[in-house]
Formats: structure tokens, C-alpha cells, sequence
């Protein structure tokens, strides 16, 4: 979109008081204006396919979804939106989030209001917003972690499947894009991305010390 165009914004949260805040703290930039505020998943990929946001600023935990599945539940329903992961903090866990919702980057919570804002312009007006050096080895790290004593064969089918699988997801395609390439299920799919995201806490203890 042209640098002067209003960018607009869709907001996942299941809480409404948070919503509230969210979408006053946005509106108080007037080249932002939130197009929808929805509290679960389906909902989101209604409204998306709708309103066609700019971006979507998704909680990274809602009641019923993880914020990784929300963000690529909205992306099948509406490519070009891009998405911003909202997070308790940074560090190698949220940047290992962001790159397996396919998302343009993530926000602290609590951070100052003119963060957030610029962070939903700079994603709106199409900037890269996350270094992705380093996010193949975390994938890694994830996919070693995701696997480690299973034998579902259903979700892993084979070690070089699996790596494909999550090379696409790294790629930031979406998932009916992955299901096509590899010609296996969408839920196999989702399947795979859900043990991925049961994961992701695990990454804490593989941090260096002092880093989330």
C-alpha cells in the first residue's frame, strides 16, 4: 500500500477491555483505524475475508487458539494481511512464534503507545520488520523438541517430510499453500503446526543466559 494511505487494522483479542484499549491507543494515530475487533478465531477469518485488513494485531494467547494457529487461520482466509504477534516479551521464543505464524513481526505488551503504533504502520506499509537471520536453526531446535519421542506418523509422516514441512512454514506460506506443495492434508498440516507451538516453551531453556 502507498506510504499515505490509512492503514486498517483488525484486532484478535478475547478479552474486550483489552480490545477497547488496543483500539483506542490506534485511533489516536489518524492514519490507523481499526476495521474489526473480534474476540475468537472464526470470527477473524470472517471479518478478514470482509473488511481486508492491512494488518491484524493477534494475542499470542487466546482462550481456544494459540496466536501462531490464529495468525495462519487468518492468512488462509486473507494473504495480503499482515500480521503482528502481540507478547509478553521478546527474545528467541516470540521471534520462533512470529516466523511460524507467518507474521510480520511482534509487540511487547505494556510497550509505549507510539510502539505500537509505528509498529502497525511499519507492517502496514509492507516494511520487513523481524531479522529472520537465525530463525532456520530455531526451527530446528523446535522441530528436534516437537519430535522427540513420537512416533505419529500421521502429523511427522518422515524426517525429510518434516523438514520440508517446516522449511514452507519458515518461508511464511500459508498452510492450504504447504498442503498443495507437499500433496498431503491441510490438517495434516495444522497438525504439525499445533505440535510445533506445544513446543515453543521449551525454547527457554535452550536461551543463552539473560535472553528470554
Amino acid at each position: 500500500m502507498a506510504e499515505h494511505e490509512v492503514v486498517r487494522v483488525m484486532l484478535v483479542n478475547d478479552r474486550p477491555a483489552v480490545r477497547k484499549g488496543l483500539q483506542a491507543v490506534l485511533e489516536a494515530n489518524p492514519d490507523i483505524v481499526v476495521a474489526a475487533a473480534v474476540e475468537t478465531v472464526p470470527a477473524a477469518v470472517s471479518a478478514a475475508a470482509r473488511e481486508h485488513p492491512d494488518v491484524v494485531v493477534v494475542d499470542d494467547y487466546l482462550a481456544k487458539h494459540s496466536g501462531v494457529q490464529a495468525c495462519r487461520a487468518i492468512r488462509d482466509a486473507y494473504p495480503p494481511a499482515h500480521a503482528l504477534l502481540l507478547v509478553s516479551s521478546g527474545g528467541d521464543e516470540a521471534l520462533t512464534a512470529t516466523a511460524l505464524a507467518g507474521a510480520s513481526g511482534y509487540v511487547v505488551r505494556d510497550l509505549d503507545t507510539a510502539h505500537l503504533q509505528s509498529a502497525v504502520l511499519t507492517a502496514g506499509h509492507e516494511t520487513p520488520m523481524m531479522d529472520r537471520a537465525g530463525v532456520p536453526e530455531l526451527l530446528d531446535r523446535l522441530l528436534r523438541l516437537a519430535t522427540e519421542g513420537r512416533r505419529d506418523h500421521d502429523v511427522w509422516c518422515s524426517s525429510r517430510l518434516a523438514h520440508t514441512l517446516l522449511e514452507l512454514v519458515g518461508e511464511g506460506l500459508p498452510d492450504h499453500e504447504i498442503s498443495e506443495r507437499l500433496d498431503i492434508p491441510i490438517e495434516t498440516v495444522r497438525d504439525a503446526v499445533r505440535s510445533l507451538v506445544e513446543a515453543l516453551p521449551s525454547l527457554r531453556r535452550l536461551a543463552p543466559s539473560g535472553r528470554a
